[in-house]
């Protein structure tokens, strides 16, 4: 690890009845300013798929909700995964929120959203949070902060 860098933490929790699983990018000492900008988009596009989220929406327009955000900013090209997934009995089920899926998201379910940058030679950011969706909206159940935190 360098100053400079972003680093990426990807934390996950289990046991006998639930799986959570939660990502949070640090900056190792100031960080240049198109990264910073990555992060906004990314923050933007977390905050924006959380305010979206809810039973009966199709995992697909959740998806583009995010990328949207992203790709507004300038990074589209670098928002390379999925937004999310279900959590259950194991960390990746079903739903599968992605740009591709067919799911319609339940209430009562739990989900992630992670929207994420890679950029080559740059780095990465990712935001993600773990949400119990319900009928007008969603609970979300991460408590770590989602500013950027320099070390």
């Amino acid at each position: 690890m360098r100053k400079g860098e972003f680093i990426l933490l990807d934390f996950g929790v289990h046991d006998a009845r639930i799986q959570l699983d939660l990502t949070r990018t640090v900056a190792l000492g100031a960080v240049p300013r198109r990264m910073r900008e990555a992060y906004r988009a990314v923050l933007e596009a977390n905050e924006t798929a959380t305010a979206s989220a809810r039973g009966g929406i199709n995992a697909s327009v959740l998806d583009a909700v995010a990328r949207e955000c992203i790709r507004r900013r300038g990074f589209g090209r670098y928002f390379t995964h999925s937004l999310g997934h279900g959590l259950g009995l194991r960390v990746h089920e079903r739903p599968r929120v992605s740009a591709l899926s067919r799911d319609v998201l339940q209430s009562g379910s739990v989900i992630t959203i992670e929207p994420g940058v890679y950029i080559p030679g740059s780095g990465g950011v990712r935001i993600e949070d773990d949400v119990l969706l319900g009928d007008g909206g969603c609970r979300v159940l991460t408590r770590s902060p989602r500013e950027l935190i320099v070390l």
